[in-house]
């Protein structure tokens, strides 16, 4: 005897059902919805009218005097929407301070500053203000500007005295405990040219082995600091060595223990791994320059 499937339709049912069916969703039942989109690990705010505005300012790493960091802040609002973001700080300085962004289809967009930390150690805070129409938010993001410890000779003087071209100049340098050096700096009085920096240890008392370099970087008239890769150097003396692509007023100081040193060395081959140009130290005349390194 053949089985028999019996199938029952009911106008008043929302689906058909038979033996070992399953039940079907009704046509005019809304779909599952999506998981929300995630930006920095939180759902993003998607507000196409009247909903929301929030800044996303990003947990900020140690940041040294001096350092220029560049800071990028996420907005989330509605699509499409243009977002007016006010920037400030309490010690050091942001740039651009204001600017105007069109957010996405997905109601995001970035606000990037550069940060200009101080040249002292100090508590600090950064501001960012929002505003979309009726729509607004404040962050704020607080830190410590952390100090760092100079190495070298780092004092402005009266003296100065032109660089020659193609020649570069260095002062040696004793550490006496392992340090992390992250800039190099030197003063002038004069503007304009361009520079690069390299730190060395010794052998026979002169350059040896390249440890970290810095630059290109323009030159301005007073103190200037050259950002380096964060290198660990051991205990020992170096040798912090400065070459200019044009003549430059350096400062220096007349009756120091520290040792000045001179090669003919062009600028454009930048800093080798290995000196292999000939050395010349001075006794007791020095150029103003100094590592920066982590206490």
């Amino acid at each position: 005897m053949r089985g028999v499937l019996l199938v029952l339709a009911c106008a008043s049912c929302d689906g058909v059902f038979g033996l070992n069916a399953v039940p079907l969703p009704a046509a005019d039942a809304p779909p599952m919805a999506d998981a929300p989109p995630m930006i920095d690990g939180a759902p993003m705010i998607d507000a196409p009218a009247g909903g929301s505005l929030k800044l996303v300012v990003p947990t900020l790493p140690a940041i040294y005097v001096d350092d220029t960091p560049t800071i990028s802040v996420a907005i989330h609002g509605p699509i499409n929407a243009s977002v007016t973001v006010n920037a400030a700080a309490s010690v050091g300085m942001v740039a651009p301070a204001s600017g105007v962004r069109m957010l996405d289809g997905n109601g995001l967009g970035t606000f990037d500053v550069t940060y200009t930390a101080p040249s002292a150690a100090s508590p600090e805070s950064l501001s960012f203000t929002g505003s979309a129409g009726s729509l607004s938010d404040l962050e704020t993001a607080p830190f410590d500007v952390l100090p760092l410890t100079s190495v070298g000779l780092d004092a402005s003087t009266a003296l100065a005295q032109t660089s020659t071209v193609g020649q570069a100049l260095g002062l040696r340098v004793t550490i006496n405990s392992a340090v992390t050096v992250r800039k190099v700096g030197f003063y002038t009085t004069t503007a304009g040219a361009h520079v690069k920096v390299g730190v060395y240890n010794l052998m026979n008392l002169t350059p040896y082995q390249l440890q970290v370099a810095g630059g290109p970087q323009t030159v301005v008239a007073g103190r200037n600091v050259v950002p380096v890769a964060s290198t660990q150097l051991p205990a020992g003396q170096y040798w912090i060595v400065v070459t200019l692509d044009a003549a430059t007023m350096l400062e220096y100081r007349n009756g120091n223990n520290e040792l000045y040193g001179a090669s003919n060395y062009p600028y454009a081959s930048g800093m080798p791994a290995v000196w292999g140009a000939t050395w010349n130290d001075v006794a007791n005349s020095s150029f103003e320059f100094f590592m920066l390194v982590e206490p």
